[in-house]
């Protein structure tokens, strides 16, 4: 019978070792066909090391052409230069040379045995079902996914330069997908974007503003093309890994020089089901690669340029609107579409992206949403727009704009939006010697805004220092200026509360600090200032340090930064300090009322960790932590000291807890630990 049937059993019938072993056939049968419906090739595990001349394979398990699970139990060890086993299999060519490893399911029998004195009744034969390591001459082939031979891979894409000239051919790359995407006259997408891409170009006299635009756009028109193409050659994969002679491939060894060499690329790679990827990407059995084949549409459909201003008399428009996209996408063609300026280098690898993993499986769909924002930090290595979650503003309309009017307009919608405006006009000789500065038309409301102007002071391109860059420079130089800032304060005999807030602002982010760029240009004035406020210029520099505070720093979201959290303890070291300032066994309200907006603040950053160590456990502890907030907020209304105190302890212990469940380095729980510590003794 074939091994979809199966017997069935009346009481009372003589069976027959034929219709037992049926059964047994059907529920093979059926075992292998689930395997099928899972997947093909190297589930987990399975990998290779070399260490002189012995190659070992570690456990895991993968399923077969047929469904077979194959499970190596434990690692195993081949002697090289290896013996070969047996016959071939037809999915290795033995033309490339080198050795292939292949798992493969045993069944081995083991004899009934034999009558005895007192026992001579017939005994089934009995079969394990185990692996066993084959290795053959050659390298894996045949028909698997291998997106490697895909001709874009090949192309290069555009960069820029500092004073944003493409380096590079426009016309070769976007012929280049122009054809791919025609795809020999089945078009992937529609033909009438095709077209629309075809007349695209970049003129000599187009600002340089412009022709970054125009790079910025192909290349990511590429890397869209480049995940349709890769959707749908996962897509043309097919369920029916038919093999005279079952195995899995798990690697290829080989000689280089006198060394022995593993290579994972050319193995069997975990292969799931086209319906189980289509049900990830969302796509429909018209359409398998619909989310892809939308971007890309959309993407070429947003393409807009900006036009050259309008001329005008003595600039009769005084304003400059720039559209602000608040969910981090800027805005092109009616939709908030992004477009990174390309950098002026670009890795010689950046194809890889695309590489599969062969330790992993070929097929992770990404959030499709958030997916071009990974590639371009990937490639591009550069930090996204929206690093602060505060959305994003499109500088294009300032090109070919008056440069005063342009930063005017810039600043005040920044203000508007809540950040601290910073914006410099620089010619382009400038720009190139500016520290961190990178060619783009897109800002966050943190980043340093440049305008690059011509000898008629109008805006020929723009660019930004990300904040996020120059919060890595301020980490090295912000220490140094608290120190000094906080001496020359204490020199001139300033207010108690003005110290206060200057350490709480500036003192509390000296650990892995984030900020802005020019922080390092303010520290060298501010030691300065710092000197000439020892020799006697006394309060007026308290204004003018904490008005820099305030600039640099006002407009960096501490709840929306995720490496924040570390610089907890900075801060709550300076609430510990300003408790023995006001005595040794008292809390006050004002002390109070700081370590509730400081809780506000940190919790508010816990409740923004895209990946915190333990989200479940997070969660409950940000609740614990708000509520003793509220609680403190009560007590200092109240004002009655015992209070304050009991309610401060509980909120300290509730905020050690939250920060330390975010997974921070253990040696700043410790100091939380300490800290909460030297509370409880100062209340006794």
């Amino acid at each position: 019978m074939p091994g979809n049937q199966y017997p069935v059993f009346e009481g009372g019938q003589t069976l027959t070792a034929a219709e037992l072993n049926q059964l047994h056939a059907f529920s093979h049968f059926r075992d292998r066909l689930l395997g099928r419906l899972t997947g093909f090739g190297v589930n987990g595990g399975l990998g290779g090391t070399v260490s002189g001349t012995t190659l070992t394979i570690g456990p895991g398990l993968a399923i077969d052409q047929v469904g077979e699970p194959l499970i190596l139990p434990a690692s195993q060890t081949v002697a090289l230069p290896p013996t070969t086993s047996t016959g071939s299999f037809d999915f290795v060519a033995a033309g490339p040379g080198g050795f292939s490893v292949v798992l493969e399911a045993t069944d081995v029998a083991e004899p009934a045995p034999d009558c005895g004195e007192t026992d001579c009744e017939g005994h089934a034969e009995l079969h394990t079902r185990a692996v066993a390591l084959r290795v053959v001459a050659g390298r894996i082939t045949g028909p698997r996914f291998d997106f490697a031979g895909e001709t874009l891979l090949s192309v290069e894409p555009l960069r820029l330069s500092l004073t944003s000239a493409p380096q590079g051919s426009y016309v070769t790359l976007r012929d280049a997908l122009v054809t791919r995407l025609r795809n020999s006259g089945g078009p992937l997408i529609d033909p009438a974007l095709i077209t629309a891409l075809q007349a695209t170009s970049i003129a000599a006299s187009d600002l340089p503003g412009v022709k970054g635009y125009k790079a910025g756009f192909l290349n990511q028109v590429l890397f869209a093309t480049l995940d349709l193409l890769r959707c749908r050659a996962l897509m043309a994969t097919t369920s029916d890994h038919s093999s005279t002679r079952p195995g899995v491939v798990l690697g290829w060894v080989r000689l280089v020089g006198s060394t022995w060499v593993w290579d994972c690329a050319y193995r069997h790679a975990w292969e799931p089901p086209s319906g189980l990827s289509l049900a990830f990407t969302g796509g429909g059995c018209t359409s398998p690669c619909g989310v892809w084949v939308d971007l890309l549409e959309g993407l070429i459909s947003g393409y807009a340029p900006p036009e050259p201003p309008p001329i005008e008399d003595d600039d009769d428009d005084p304003i400059v609107v720039f559209p602000y996209c608040a969910h981090g996408r800027v805005l092109s063609g009616g939709e908030c579409v992004p477009f990174y300026f390309p950098p002026r280098e670009i890795p010689e690898g950046w194809y890889k992206h695309w590489d599969i993993d062969p330790l992993g499986p070929i097929w992770n769909p990404p959030d499709v949403y958030a997916h071009i924002d990974d590639v371009i930090e990937e490639i591009y290595a550069t930090d996204r727009w929206d690093y602060f979650g505060k959305g994003v503003i499109d500088g294009l309309p300032a090109l070919g704009r008056d440069a005063g009017i342009a930063k005017t307009s810039l600043e005040a919608q920044v203000e508007g939006l809540g950040g601290t405006p910073n914006v410099q006009v620089l010619s382009a000789g400038e720009v190139t010697a500016l520290p961190g500065y990178q060619p783009g038309a897109t800002f966050n409301v943190a980043d340093t805004v440049v305008f690059t102007v011509g000898t008629n002071n109008k805006v020929t391109a723009m660019g930004r220092v990300p904040a996020a860059h120059s919060a890595r420079e301020l980490g090295t130089a912000l220490p140094a200026a608290t120190a000094k800032a906080t001496e020359a304060l204490a020199a001139t005999e300033v207010h108690q509360v003005g110290l206060d807030k200057v350490t709480k602002q500036v003192g509390g982010l000296t650990v892995d600090v984030q900020g802005f760029k020019g922080f390092e240009q303010a520290t060298v004035q501010w030691r300065t200032e710092v000197d000439q406020a020892i020799q006697g210029v006394g309060r007026a520099i308290e204004a003018e340090v904490k008005g820099r505070v305030d600039l640099e720093l006002s407009g960096v979201p501490l709840e929306d930064m995720q490496q924040r959290l570390s610089t907890a303890e900075g801060q709550l070291d300076v609430i510990v300090r300003g408790v023995g300032i006001r005595g040794p066994r008292q809390l006050d309200t004002g002390v109070a009322r700081g370590l509730v907006e400081f809780a506000g603040s940190l919790t508010n950053g816990l409740a923004s960790l895209v990946t915190p160590k333990d989200k479940a456990a997070l969660g409950r502890h940000i609740g614990a932590a708000t509520r003793a907030t509220a609680t403190l907020e009560e007590a200092a209304a109240g004002g009655e000291p015992q209070a304050i105190g009991n309610a401060t302890i509980r909120l300290l212990s509730t905020l050690r807890t939250a920060v330390k469940s975010a997974g921070i380095d253990p040696s700043l729980g410790n100091q939380l630990d300490a800290q909460l510590n030297a509370v409880r003794d100062l209340l006794g």
